[in-house]
């Protein structure tokens, strides 16, 4: 019997963390979420609880690439399924996860035959990977190219297979763990610490919340179902949205500005605010991308990649 996840909506406090769940979900081109923080600060709960805020996708049947319909085309059959949601299992390899191309199969019958693999499976909708300072770091890079150009490509021997991987990208660790590598860690869109440090009344909240959930989990799970629906349209408003919002020439030169201040070696992270920013704008159902939007893009873009980290070091990046 499956039960219903913990609600998103239900999870006390970590508004930080919710907020870059929501926005990467709006648009997974802002490279993916990495979460950091002690044991105990929900990063699981809140990341496995996501896929029920997402709507159903339509793909043709028995697509290995949940491939959506072609548009324009009536006739065409499809079916409508979750959002997928998939864990990086430990111990996974490269050619489980990109795929295999079976070359000799191309020398044999001049066809290419590629075996799919994780991130096939995982296209339009959530790959979480949990723990991710115990994976290789040949293996994430594989997985942090496909998501940051939204295609997996898989080469051998001269033949080249590449199928489209738009993914939601979500990962947690903790701060005891190996640090991942400067490069993959750049690769990542936005960045969040989770708060373990919570006040009584929260605390009393968490405690009473947890003992409903594990005492009747489906009949608190439809207690908060009318938030949980409000915030799920809300996130499609947005995904509707998006493209409308614009971005001024002032805002831009805030953008350079920021990462300007915060000393940022290359433009991941002008980018990541860039887009960021219009997501938040859409969220909240503004048109034009203001400076409180930028300001809090860049607190969620620029943690993992600033190199200035001692606050008495730490300029103010923001104008007044």
């Amino acid at each position: 019997m499956n039960l219903p996840p913990y609600p998103f909506t239900a999870i006390v406090g970590q508004q930080s963390m919710k907020r870059a769940l929501i926005f990467n979900t709006i648009d997974p081109a802002i490279g993916g979420v990495l979460i950091t923080g002690t044991r105990g600060t929900a990063k699981t709960t809140t990341v496995r609880a996501l896929p029920a805020l997402l709507p159903e996708i339509s793909m043709i049947p028995g697509s290995a690439f949940n491939l959506a319909p072609r548009k324009g085309i009536r006739t065409q059959e499809f079916v409508r399924v979750p959002t997928p949601f998939l864990t990086l299992p430990l111990s996974s390899n490269i050619e489980q996860v990109a795929g295999i191309l079976e070359v000799e199969k191309v020398l044999q019958t001049g066809e290419r035959h590629f075996e799919p693999g994780l991130l096939a499976r995982a296209n339009r909708g959530i790959l979480y990977i949990d723990n991710i300072n115990h994976f290789r770091d040949d293996l994430l890079a594989v997985i942090l190219e496909a998501v940051t150009s939204t295609v997996n490509r898989v080469e051998r021997e001269g033949v080249t297979f590449d199928h489209q991987a738009d993914i939601i990208l979500v990962a947690t660790t903790n701060p005891d763990s190996r640090e991942l590598h400067p490069q993959l860690l750049d690769r990542f869109g936005l960045y969040v610490i989770t708060d373990s440090r919570m006040d009584l009344k929260d605390r009393y909240e968490i405690i009473k919340r947890c003992m409903a959930y594990n005492k009747n989990p489906r009949a608190f799970f439809q207690q908060w179902q009318n938030v949980e629906q409000e915030l799920a349209r809300k996130i499609e408003r947005a995904r509707a949205y998006l493209n409308q919002v614009e971005v001024s020439e002032a805002s831009l030169e805030e953008i350079a500005h920021i990462c300007g201040i915060a000393q940022i070696d290359g433009m991941r992270s002008d980018i990541a605010i860039y887009k960021t920013a219009r997501v938040i704008a859409a969220f909240e159902g503004e048109k034009t991308v203001n400076s409180e939007h930028i300001k809090e893009a860049a607190e969620l873009a620029l943690a993992h990649r600033r190199r200035i980290s001692t606050a008495a070091e730490t300029p103010n990046l923001f104008r007044e």
